[in-house]
């Protein structure tokens, strides 16, 4: 009755070990950084994509004959980068929402960045055709036959003044040149054709840069500024310490699994080795009986010592024999025990093993029954040689 109870025990001890294993394994399982992982990847190829954008945005700004078609080409890499992160994050079981709103608004820092490259390469290309015919139509002013000398001094000041706004351009400057080329506009007007339509060619190209120049230069520097490399170093800062704090619960998880795959390791061996005791003291104690009363027959009977002298050495080298097997077999059971705790930092999908080892160990324990019932009988043997010897 006290066996079978140990059993239930045992099994049902076992069943909850099972049972916190699994649920532990299902917390690993649903607990995967691998979302952050990918998101900090995403984070740093947005950052050095937009670096590498700025610095193509400067190599145009420079370039008097560069094309936009470089520029363009980034936006759907560019969109593609953003649009994956964010899903990536959304995707995250249990991703906080600040860390959704941030990375909302990096895409749209991102997003944001392309405006301003699209509105500084439309204002550009402006710019630049109207510096490229400003000379243009001052040259036509003054290869004018019938230009006068202050009319022509007036002009090439102004297309001076204007290439230095340009290097520098200020709200004074520009308020200064605008009163200038409205003044020149109105004396133009008298002059006999075609020098009015010159006039009028210089003046529109020099408005165009005088109203353009101070804005574009303003999206160029928000465009190219570290906006993008701030908020992604931040960015992916955020996202590993959230990485950190998954890796360490994972960490906890598994130590649990190992744990409970231990502890079920270690009942049953201990299940195993007080099974083995009980047997061995239900096989000694009949054993026991038996020799008291080969003594009390050995004292009726009053046989001397001699008459069993050799039978009592045969019993001697039985009983060593029983002794020395009983004592590999205790010895065997430590070096189970033994191996078992080197076993316990095993992994989960080694305790079917496990268990067939416990199997082999408990009908090694079973088969053991008949040397200990062997080990009775020759207990008594001995006992009735003692007798007779006294």
């Amino acid at each position: 009755m006290k066996s079978n109870n140990s059993i239930k025990i045992a099994t049902v001890v076992s069943l909850v070990l099972v049972a916190a294993t699994v649920f532990l394994y299902w917390l690993v399982r649903n607990n995967d950084p691998e979302g952050y992982r990918s998101s900090i990847s995403g984070v740093q190829q947005i950052q050095q994509l937009a670096a590498d954008w700025s610095i193509e945005t400067a190599r145009v700004r420079s370039d008097p004959l560069a094309d936009f078609d470089s520029l363009v080409a980034f936006i759907p890499q560019m969109n593609y980068l953003t649009g994956t992160l964010l899903a990536t994050v959304r995707s995250i079981p249990g991703v906080p929402d600040r860390l959704v709103n941030d990375v909302s608004a990096f895409v749209s820092a991102v997003d944001a960045k392309e405006e301003r490259i699209e509105r500084f390469k439309t204002g550009y290309a402006v710019i630049r055709n109207s510096t490229r015919y400003l000379p243009l139509a001052a040259s036509n002013i003054v290869q004018a036959p019938s230009i006068e000398p202050e009319m022509l001094g007036r002009v090439s000041t102004l297309a001076n003044e204007i290439d230095a706004y340009l290097t520098a351009p200020t709200d004074a400057t520009k308020g200064r040149l605008t009163v200038a080329l409205e003044r020149l506009g109105t004396s133009a007007a008298t002059l006999p054709t075609p020098l009015p339509n010159h006039f009028a060619n210089f003046i529109s190209h020099a408005e165009v840069l005088l109203e353009r120049q101070a804005p574009t230069d303003e999206l160029f520097s928000l465009a190219t500024s570290n906006e993008i490399s701030e908020l992604a170093t931040k960015l992916a800062d955020d996202l590993g310490f959230e990485l950190d704090k998954k890796m360490g619960r994972n960490d906890y998880y598994l130590n649990g699994i190992l744990a409970a795959v231990g502890a079920l390791l270690l009942l049953w061996i201990v299940f195993a080795l007080s099974r083995t005791r009980a047997t061995v003291a239900e096989a000694v104690g009949p054993g026991a009986e038996s020799a008291t009363v080969a003594e009390r027959s050995v004292g009726v009977a009053g046989e001397p010592a001699t008459a069993s002298a050799e039978p009592a050495a045969r019993v001697n080298e039985a009983v060593d024999d029983d002794v020395s097997t009983n004592a590999k077999l205790l010895m065997s059971h430590k070096i189970l025990v033994d191996i078992v705790g080197q076993q316990l930092a095993a992994t989960a999908d080694e305790i079917a093993t496990d268990m067939e080892s416990l199997s082999e160990a408990n009908d090694k324990v079973e088969a053991s029954q008949s040397n200990a019932e062997r080990a009775g009988v020759v207990a008594s043997a001995n006992a009735i040689v003692g007798r007779v010897r006294a």
